[in-house]
């Protein structure tokens, strides 16, 4: 529809002539010019708060990941209030309670916390959801000296982190790519 309207403005910049034999006026041609100006501006800034990646999942995130596991997240705390989308967007940052079940990569606990930002709409942090169960790719530092329960970071979603929805043949499929984990350490 935008193309159209491209196509239809330009036709009429190109021929003035013509709009003149049909009593338009040259303030109506800019007038138009500038609602599609502004509605392809408005198209182009919509799509960039937007994500876009190719995900890399299973066994293709092992090698550049920290940690690999499957967890239930069982709190998420917001340390901020969640700001609008727009020019004074916020994703705040949360600290996420997993309970591990399955570990494929790092040295993770039964219980670990994980700092990152709630995503929304931009390509950092992830958007967990306390009773989910996700399979949980990190890419930052493990923690062990700031509390008992492990901390970790550096999770997105193109990284390999993702709700665990067992049934849907995408999931199955990367859980039988990956071939069984092991236990959390305790």
């Amino acid at each position: 529809m935008l193309l159209s309207a491209l196509a239809f403005v330009q036709l009429r910049l190109q021929t003035p002539a013509l709009a003149a034999l049909h009593g338009e006026r040259p303030m109506r041609w800019w007038a138009t010019l500038a609602i599609c100006g502004i509605a392809l501006v408005a198209g182009l800034v919509g799509t960039a708060w937007a994500c876009s990646c190719v995900a890399v999942v299973g066994k293709d995130a092992l090698p550049a990941a920290t940690a690999m596991f499957s967890a239930t997240a069982t709190k998420v705390i917001f340390l901020e209030s969640e700001g609008t989308q727009g020019s004074s967007a916020k994703e705040p940052p949360i600290v996420v309670t997993l309970d591990v079940h399955e570990v494929w990569k790092g040295p993770v606990r039964r219980s670990v916390r994980l700092r990152t930002t709630y995503n929304k709409w931009t390509c950092e942090g992830y958007y967990f959801r306390e009773g989910v169960t996700y399979l949980v790719t990190t890419y930052g530092p493990i923690e062990k000296e700031r509390s008992p329960v492990p901390e970790l970071s550096g999770v997105n979603p193109c990284g390999g982190t993702f709700q665990l929805t067992r049934g849907q043949a995408d999931v199955d499929a990367v859980l039988r790519g990956l071939g069984p984990g092991r236990w959390p350490e305790e």
